[in-house]
C-alpha cells in the first residue's frame, strides 16, 4: 500500500522571521522581576548592600538564584529598587515623565504653589527612599558600576531641579537675583535631598511634619526675593 507523502514547505532563508512574543510569558517574567525588586529593597533596608547575597534575595523572592542573577546585578536591583520606591516604576528619565507628576507641574500657578508642592513631594519621597538612599552612598564607594550609575542619578536630579523649578521660578517671578540659575538649582538639590530628611527626622528626631515646615522655610529664605 502506498502512502501519499505529505508535502513540506521549505522555509525561505531570505524570509524575515517574525518575532514571537507571548503576552502571558512577558506578564510572568514582569511579575517575577517585581517580587525580585521587592525582595531586593526589604534586604538593602533591612542589611545594607554589602551584606545582601543574591541567594538572600532569591530565597526572599521564592526563585532561584538564576532568575535573580538574569534580573541583575545586584548594583542595577538597588537602582531598581531605588526607582521603583521614589518614582512607582523604573527607567523615569525625569520626575515630568511620571503622570501624576506632570500633572501637578501644570497645576502650579504661583510662587507659593511651587514651594509647597516641591517640599510636600520632597517630604513623602525621602520618607520612602532614604534608606536606599544611603545604601546606594555606600555602594557607591566599593562598586565602580553603581558609582557611575550613582552620578548619573545625582546629575539627573539635578538637571530636573534647574529645568523643573528654576525654571517656574523664572516664569512665576521672586527668585533671588544674586544667584544664577544654576546655583539656585543645586542649593533646592542639596536642601531636598535624603541625606538630609536621615539626619534631622532619623537621627534628631523631627517629625515629618516638622521636617516637611523647614523645607518650606528653608526654600523660602535661601531660593526667593524676600526683600
Amino acid at each position: 500500500m502506498l502512502v501519499k507523502s505529505e508535502s513540506v514547505s521549505t522555509p525561505n532563508p531570505d524570509k524575515p522571521r517574525r518575532a514571537y512574543r507571548s503576552p502571558l510569558r512577558a506578564e510572568q517574567a514582569q511579575q517575577t522581576r517585581s517580587r525580585i525588586v521587592t525582595a531586593a529593597t526589604d534586604l538593602f533596608v533591612e542589611r545594607g548592600y554589602g551584606k545582601t547575597t543574591l541567594q538572600a534575595i532569591a530565597d526572599a523572592a521564592g526563585v532561584s538564584v538564576v532568575s535573580v542573577q538574569l534580573n541583575g546585578p545586584k548594583g542595577a536591583l538597588l537602582v531598581a529598587a531605588l526607582e521603583q520606591l521614589a518614582t512607582g516604576g523604573e527607567g523615569f528619565e525625569s520626575v515630568t515623565d511620571i503622570p501624576e507628576n506632570a500633572d501637578l507641574v501644570q497645576q502650579i500657578t504661583s510662587t507659593e504653589d511651587l514651594i509647597h508642592s516641591t517640599a510636600q513631594y520632597a517630604a513623602a519621597s525621602n520618607r520612602r527612599v532614604t534608606g536606599l538612599w544611603l545604601a546606594l552612598d555606600r555602594a557607591a564607594d566599593d562598586d565602580p558600576d553603581v558609582a557611575q550609575t550613582y552620578q548619573r542619578m545625582i546629575d539627573r536630579m539635578r538637571t530636573d531641579y534647574q529645568k523643573i523649578f528654576v525654571g517656574q521660578l523664572a516664569t512665576l517671578g521672586g527668585a533671588r537675583a544674586d544667584r544664577t540659575r544654576a546655583e539656585l538649582a543645586d542649593i533646592c538639590w542639596a536642601i531636598l535631598l535624603p541625606d538630609l530628611y536621615h539626619r534631622l527626622v532619623n537621627q534628631a528626631g523631627w517629625t515629618i511634619e516638622r521636617y516637611n515646615e523647614w523645607l518650606e522655610q528653608s526654600l523660602r529664605e535661601l531660593l526667593l526675593d524676600t526683600h
